[in-house]
């Protein structure tokens, strides 16, 4: 009895490519299907993070280029900084006294 059962399980070779066959196109679709829906959302975010990154080398190098001009007005810039003193206004917003 074991036997005919068995036959009857027995799947033959063509409906077993067919349906390895069919799985892949399914899964080939899905993939094509998230990679059109995923890829808009990384190229935007790809985008961000490259203007931050030229904004952030920007500032550093206006930083550097700063830092090389006044190396020079160190006492100026101390003596300036002396006399202007920050103070906090209403609404926490800082204001520049002379």
């Amino acid at each position: 009895m074991t036997s005919d059962i068995e036959k009857k399980e027995e799947i033959p070779e063509h409906i077993k490519l067919l349906s390895i066959t069919d799985r892949y196109l399914v899964d080939l679709e899905c993939l094509r299907d998230m990679f059109s829906a995923v890829m808009p959302v990384l190229q935007d975010q790809d985008k961000q993070r490259k203007a931050a990154v030229a904004e952030v080398f920007s500032r550093a190098k206006k930083t550097s280029e700063n830092n090389e001009n006044t190396e020079g007005d160190d006492q100026e810039a101390s003596e300036e900084d002396k006399s202007q003193r920050i103070k906090l206004t209403n609404g926490g917003r800082a204001a520049l006294s002379i």
